[in-house]
C-alpha cells in the first residue's frame, strides 16, 4: 500500500505555533481506495488535566487516543466568564456558530475546545514523547550537537544517480567537513525550510537558478523549494470591560517549578472557531472554493482573552496564494532566500476580509454585552473600504509558523512535483524526505497533526522497503 494522497480534514487541532494543541481526523489513502487510518489517533495518548478536574461535556473521548506517545490534554484551570460567554454564544447564533462538542470528531465546525499537547503540566512534543530518554540511549543512534548538514552527495553516478552520503560541518563553519554514507538510504528531515536549502546547496533543483549562483547541478529537479503555502493570520482585537490579566511572574514560576501546576501549565485561549466563508458571499463570484468539501472550514478563530482586551487570531486555512524558499548564494551557512507569498493571489485578501466579518458577528452577539465596547486594534469589515482593508491585512498579516510543501509528494509519473508517493526523491536512488514539505497541499488545521501522520505513514514504507 502507497502513500498516494491524503486527506486531512478541518479538525487537525495541531499547532499555531509548533505543536500547542491536539491532533485531528485524517485518512491515509492508499493507492487502490483503500483506507490507511480512518482516526489519526496513533500518536495521542489523552490525559486528565492537571488537578483532575471534571471535563465532561468538553471532549468526546471516542474520537482520541490513549496509547501514542504524545499527551494530549485540556487545560488545568476550567471555564471563565469569557468561555462561558462564548459557549452561550453558539445558543443564541446556533446557525452560524453551533456549538462542537470536539473538532476531533471529522465534523469540524462550529465552536469547540482547544486541547493542548500538555500533560503532567508540561509540553509533550514529539522529541519529548518519540525521542525520550530509551531512544536516546539505543546503541545504533548517534546525536551529534553544534553540527549542520551542508549537503547530500552523490554516491554513485552509473545509471540513475545515487545519493546515499551526507556532508557535515561544525555550526561554527571552519573547514572541516565529514562525510557519512549510508548503506540504505538517506532520511532529510530538516523541514519546510531547510530540507529545500539542503536540496538546492547539494545542486538538487532548478538547474537555471543553480547555475546563476555557481553550484553544479547533479540533479535537475525544477520544483524543489517551490510551491509554499503557509497560512497567514490577522487579529481583531476589542476593548473590554475587564481588567488587565497581570502576566506570570515569580510566584508562578516557583509554582510550577515545585508542583507543575498554575497557569504556566498552559497555553493561550481555550475556544477555537471552525468557520465557512458563507456560500452567498461574492468572494465566490469568480473564485472556486479552494475547502476540501462542504464540511471543511475556511478560517480559524483562535479566541483570547487579555482581560481589558479580547479578540480573535484570524487564520486562513485555505490559502491559494504560493512562496519559495531560494539560496541567498553557494554558501551554505547563509539564511536561505524566503518568500511566504502571501497575497499573490487575491483570494486571500477577500478571504481575511470574511474572516474579520466573521469575528465581528461573534463579538457582536448579545452574550458579549457589557463586556466588549469598542474595537482596538484591526478595522471594521462593514465601514472600512475593501481597499483600505486590504492594505492593512497587508501591513499586519504574519505567519502561524506552517510552511509546508516545498518539496512536495506527486503522482509517480507526474513531470512536477519533488517527492514520488513513497516520499523518494524523484529520479535519484537512496535519498527519502520525511517532513512538512512533503505535503503538496496545505492541511485545512494546522500541521502538526498532518506531519505526525506522514510520519507514521514514513515509518511503514521505510519498514516495507529494507525489512
Amino acid at each position: 500500500m502507497k502513500l498516494c494522497r491524503y486527506l486531512v480534514s478541518g479538525t487537525a487541532q495541531s499547532p499555531l505555533r509548533e505543536g500547542m494543541f491536539s491532533a485531528g481526523a485524517a485518512r491515509l489513502v492508499s493507492e487502490n481506495g483503500s483506507e490507511y487510518f480512518e482516526n489519526e489517533l496513533m500518536h495521542e495518548r489523552w490525559v486528565a488535566p492537571v488537578g483532575g478536574r471534571d471535563i465532561t461535556g468538553q471532549y468526546d473521548p471516542r474520537v482520541h487516543g490513549l496509547k501514542g506517545n504524545t499527551l494530549v490534554s485540556l487545560p488545568e484551570s476550567g471555564p471563565r466568564d469569557f468561555e462561558r460567554r462564548a459557549i452561550q454564544t453558539t445558543r443564541d447564533l446556533p446557525r452560524d456558530f453551533p456549538y462542537n462538542l470536539d473538532a476531533n470528531s471529522g465534523k469540524p465546525l462550529g465552536v469547540a475546545w482547544l486541547y493542548s499537547t500538555i500533560g503532567n503540566g508540561e509540553r509533550s512534543s514529539s522529541a519529548t514523547g518519540y525521542f525520550n530518554t530509551t531512544v536516546r540511549g539505543r546503541p545504533n543512534l548517534d546525536i551529534v550537537l553544534n553540527t549542520q548538514a551542508t549537503r547530500v552527495l552523490m554516491t554513485r553516478s552509473i545509471g540513475q544517480p545515487e545519493i546515499r552520503t551526507v556532508e557535515l560541518t561544525p555550526r561554527s563553519r571552519g573547514t572541516l567537513r565529514k562525510r557519512l554514507t549510508a548503506r540504505k538510504e538517506l532520511i532529510l528531515s530538516a523541514g519546510s525550510i531547510n530540507t529545500p536549502q539542503i536540496l538546492l546547496n547539494s545542486g538538487i533543483g532548478d538547474r537555471k537558478d543553480l547555475s546563476a549562483l555557481g553550484i553544479k547541478t547533479i540533479h535537475n529537479l525544477p520544483d524543489v523549494g517551490k510551491g509554499m503555502s503557509d497560512h497567514a493570520v490577522i487579529v481583531a482585537l476589542w476593548n473590554t470591560t475587564g481588567t488587565p490579566i497581570p502576566p506570570a511572574g515569580p510566584a508562578e514560576l516557583e509554582q510550577w517549578k515545585n508542583s507543575r501546576t498554575g497557569p504556566l501549565t498552559e497555553f493561550g485561549g481555550k475556544n477555537l472557531i471552525w468557520s465557512r466563508i458563507p456560500s452567498n458571499s461574492s468572494i465566490w463570484s469568480g473564485n472556486s472554493d479552494p475547502a476540501s468539501g462542504r464540511n471543511a472550514p475556511h478560517i480559524e478563530l483562535a479566541l483570547f482573552n487579555l482581560g481589558d482586551l479580547a479578540g480573535a487570531s484570524i487564520v486562513l486555512l485555505t490559502p491559494k496564494s504560493r512562496g519559495s524558499v531560494k539560496l541567498r548564494s553557494n554558501d551554505p551557512f547563509d539564511s536561505p532566500l524566503i518568500d511566504l507569498g502571501y497575497f499573490s493571489n487575491s483570494f486571500d485578501l477577500v478571504a481575511l476580509r470574511e474572516g474579520a466579518h466573521i469575528a465581528k458577528k461573534f463579538f457582536t452577539a448579545p452574550a458579549w454585552a457589557g463586556f466588549i465596547t469598542t474595537q482596538s486594534l484591526g478595522l471594521d469589515p462593514d465601514t472600512t473600504p475593501p481597499d483600505v482593508f486590504d492594505s492593512f491585512t497587508r501591513d499586519f498579516a504574519t505567519s502561524t509558523l506552517h510552511p509546508t510543501g516545498t518539496a512536495a509528494m506527486s503522482a509517480r509519473n507526474a513531470k512536477n512535483g519533488v517527492l514520488d508517493p513513497d516520499l523518494r526523491v524523484k529520479g535519484v536512488k537512496g535519498l527519502r524526505v520525511v517532513d512538512a514539505s512533503a505535503i503538496p497541499l496545505i492541511p485545512t488545521g494546522h500541521t502538526q497533526a498532518a506531519v505526525y501522520i506522514l510520519a507514521e505513514r514514513a515509518v511503514d514504507l521505510i519498514r516495507a522497503a529494507w525489512y
